[in-house]
């Protein structure tokens, strides 16, 4: 095993790549009793467009195909229940599927052995039926009724659809109740054998562990498993433009206090020389300057009572744009977005302001190193979006500095916005 140190923080990153590709990292953490694994796959929303591993021409999957496998793989050929396995063993099983990756994941105290065997036979032995598949339809459906009352997801997948064209963020990741029911199990099939093979995926063990015990276990549990040899895998790519589809739309819910959303989509491909993490610690330092928690921006809001409570602010990114997404509570929507917007206007940030971030951020890597989940969240995000472990990103943080700075503000722009209102429903 290759082993290297994460730069700034007391953490070991112990790696191997097996010989069936499946990249294994591992981080011992002696001061913590827990344990948490995850196996995540190169596949998710962004990615339901592609050749498949035994043909030639390209296939658009139905919207959802990457959550439904997901449910779907919890399904054992046995009648076995997964959940209950790990609940015996006092630890807890969970999944999710995100637009760039699906992770299946684990945490406890006991039972690594165990624990990590049911881990990577389950993801690795899929049992697709028509009947569980006409089964997962109806829970699935259920599941976007469930999501059609919820203000928080219709903001969510509304700021969506009104900044992207192309790009398959514009429909929600669990899909429609349309596309979901054309799902097969063929489908199903065809998209695991492409995408879910060891070279595509990666594990990733973090805790009160010996890596030594866990890549024996890891490899004793491979070397009888039979895979279909490693291949190119080719997806679709999205000529996104920087315009957004819809400058503003209102809803109305069921909410006791209107909320609004204002969704940025910024170009970064125009930013050269500096590294992307980098461009979008940048840019969050812009946001949370001009209008995070300890700004003078925000406070008064409050103190006119524009606001109910702190703004929520986050960002999503795909090849060529990062959407930063601000939502709040108010009473006054009309009066915060045009606030909100003349604020962002002036990027005037001082050595001072970026000196302050630059702390912040750093004490934020060390408190998250204390963390098995933090830890192995980081290692996850830095292999989806980046395609390695960022063992330089404190160094990188060290050498944040103004001329980089004022080159990233004067390559991007913020005139691409799109605002959305959930007004209270009559």
């Amino acid at each position: 095993m290759k082993k290297k140190k994460l730069d700034g923080l007391d953490l070991t990153v112990f790696e191997e790549k097996l010989d069936n590709g499946l990249n294994v990292y591992i981080v011992p953490m002696e001061h913590v009793k827990g344990i948490y694994a995850t196996l995540s796959v190169d596949f998710g929303g962004d990615k339901e467009t592609f050749i498949p591993i035994d043909g030639k021409k390209m296939v658009k999957m139905p919207r959802g195909i990457a959550h439904f496998i997901e449910h779907q793989l919890f399904n054992q050929k046995d009648g076995s229940d997964i959940f209950a396995y790990y609940s015996e063993r006092g630890t807890s099983c969970n999944a999710n599927t995100r637009n760039n990756k699906t992770t299946y994941l684990f945490s406890g105290v006991n039972f690594l052995e165990d624990n990590i065997n049911k881990l990577l036979d389950f993801v690795f032995e899929p049992y697709f039926t028509d009947e569980s598949v006409s089964k997962e339809k109806g829970i699935i459906e259920e599941e976007i009724r469930m999501y059609d009352d919820d203000p928080y997801a219709q903001i969510l997948y509304h700021s969506y659809a009104n900044v992207f064209k192309e790009h398959p963020l514009k429909a929600p990741l669990i899909g429609t109740k349309e596309s979901i029911n054309k799902i097969s199990k063929e489908d199903l099939y065809t998209t695991y054998k492409t995408f879910y093979q060891p070279s595509n995926m990666y594990l990733i063990v973090t805790g009160n562990i010996d890596p030594k015990n866990v890549i024996e276990i890891v490899k004793e549990n491979q070397k009888n498993k039979k895979f279909s040899k490693p291949h190119k895998i080719v997806t679709a790519t999205y000529n996104e433009p920087d315009k957004v589809v819809k400058r503003k739309e209102v809803l109305s819910m069921k909410v006791s206090v209107p909320k609004v959303a204002i969704s940025f989509k910024i170009n970064i491909n125009k930013i050269k020389n500096i590294k992307k993490h980098e461009i979008l610690s940048y840019l969050t330092f812009i946001f949370d300057t001009k209008l995070g928690p300890t700004s003078l921006f925000l406070e008064n809001l409050k103190k006119d009572n524009v606001i109910i409570d702190n703004f929520y602010m986050s960002y999503i990114e795909t090849d060529m744009h990062v959407l930063y997404l601000i939502q709040a509570e108010t009473e006054k929507p009309q009066e915060l977005t045009d606030k909100v917007l003349k604020e962002m206007q002036d990027l005037n940030i001082t050595e001072q302001d970026l000196e302050r971030r630059r702390r912040v951020l750093l004490s934020y890597q060390i408190l998250a190193s204390e963390n098995i989940y933090q830890v192995n969240l980081k290692l996850m995000n830095n292999i989806s979006k980046y395609g390695c472990i960022l063992y330089d990103a404190f160094l990188d943080i060290k050498n944040m500095n103004m001329k980089q700075f004022k080159y990233v503000i004067k390559n991007i722009s913020l005139e691409n916005y799109s605002v959305l209102t959930v007004e209270a429903k009559k």
